[in-house]
């Protein structure tokens, strides 16, 4: 373990190869960050104006490609609670 992580923080490709982890664990939040958004922004437009998932996902202009996968997470965090 000590060795790997020498490597990782003192040769020039570990570095590189750490670099490109942090990056790829930082890109992984942004997007789960923006999904959780757009779920709550969907929450918050069915209950505030009282429509169907399919309309708060025109209101909120979700592209055909994500639909299903909103409507998906909303029924499993709903039947999670």
């Amino acid at each position: 373990l000590r060795e790997r992580v020498q490597y990782l923080k003192t040769n020039d490709e570990g570095v590189l190869e750490m670099c490109r982890i942090s990056d790829e664990i930082r890109e992984e939040g942004r997007e789960e960050g923006r999904e959780e958004t757009k779920l709550a922004d969907l929450r918050s437009v069915m209950r505030n104006m009282g429509v169907s998932v399919q309309r708060a996902l025109d209101v909120l202009a979700v592209p055909e490609s994500e639909r299903a996968h909103y409507e998906s997470l909303l029924q499993n965090r709903s039947a999670e609670s």
